[in-house]
């Protein structure tokens, strides 16, 4: 009984089928038919049959949509007219010169009667700006800082002695002056905060004795500065307790080991530092 529905399933989709292409052979014999084949090349066949009215042709795959439509073209030798096949032909022969890959590193050019290779403007462009370069701890904070100072700077502007109407400035000088100082304790209240959250530990370098003129320099550990005391590193005294804790570990290490010359405290950004002799 399924295969009897089956079987009679099939005959009414081929029925149906063959009705289709009657109806499509009609259709194609018409004005508006062969309007429908010139414009067969250019839009998907799907958006064609739908403004043509010929959705009883149109399945799910446009594969087998566009081979009956074929199919019936070559039985009725029918093809675009000439006009629209021209249009088409010159729409796939049209060739625009493309630009250059600017993402190359290098391009090549002529100079003096022969090919030299040379940065391409991306190659140059990332060898300004370090873009393609993951920043160091040290660049990333000093950004901090610069970003910091400049939404200062937005609340802040500096006092200028003439405005845009020419309207003078009487108290441009002491202005000026009291900016300035604003200016630097800010700059410093900035340092601060950007060392206590992202840099608060001091490195504390040692030097070891390697043989009759080498030595050997090693990061023996990290002392913690969150209030940045050591911004003027060279100017402390054995009274603050970093240089004592520093002074502790460098006799420490002494004692461990007899090769250790002197130790050396950098300050947050590795500009400056002290030496710290040990204990004889």
């Amino acid at each position: 009984m399924k295969k009897e529905k089956t079987i009679t399933d099939n005959l009414n989709k081929v029925k149906k089928s063959e009705k289709g292409v009657a109806r499509l052979k009609a259709f194609l014999k018409t004005a508006s038919g062969q309007k429908f084949v010139n414009n067969i090349h250019k839009e998907r066949i799907d958006v064609l049959c739908k403004r043509y009215h010929l959705n009883y042709i149109v399945y799910t795959n446009l594969t087998i949509t566009m081979n009956v439509i074929s199919s019936v073209l070559s039985k009725l030798g029918m093809k675009p007219e000439n006009n629209a096949k021209k249009a088409v032909e010159e729409l796939t022969e049209q060739h625009h010169p493309q630009p250059k890959r600017l993402t190359l590193h290098t391009r090549k050019i002529e100079k003096d009667g022969r090919i030299e290779k040379v940065k391409s403007e991306c190659s140059k462009l990332n060898t300004i700006n370090d873009r393609n370069r993951k920043l160091t701890h040290k660049e990333l904070l000093n950004g901090y800082k610069a970003h910091k100072l400049d939404k200062w700077l937005m609340t802040n502007p500096e006092p200028i002695e003439q405005d845009s109407t020419g309207q003078l400035n009487a108290f441009y000088e002491s202005d000026h002056e009291e900016w300035k100082k604003k200016l630097e304790l800010i700059k410093v209240q900035i340092e601060d905060k950007i060392i206590y959250k992202y840099n608060p530990n001091l490195p504390l370098i040692v030097r070891y004795k390697n043989g009759e003129q080498s030595y050997i320099h090693k990061i023996l550990t990290t002392i913690p500065d969150k209030e940045n005391t050591a911004k003027n590193i060279n100017g402390l005294t054995e009274k603050d307790s970093i240089i004592n804790i520093a002074k502790t570990k460098i006799n420490n290490e002494k004692k461990r080991n007899p090769k250790v010359i002197a130790g050396y405290l950098r300050d947050h950004n590795n500009q400056f530092g002290r030496v710290i002799i040990p204990a004889a």
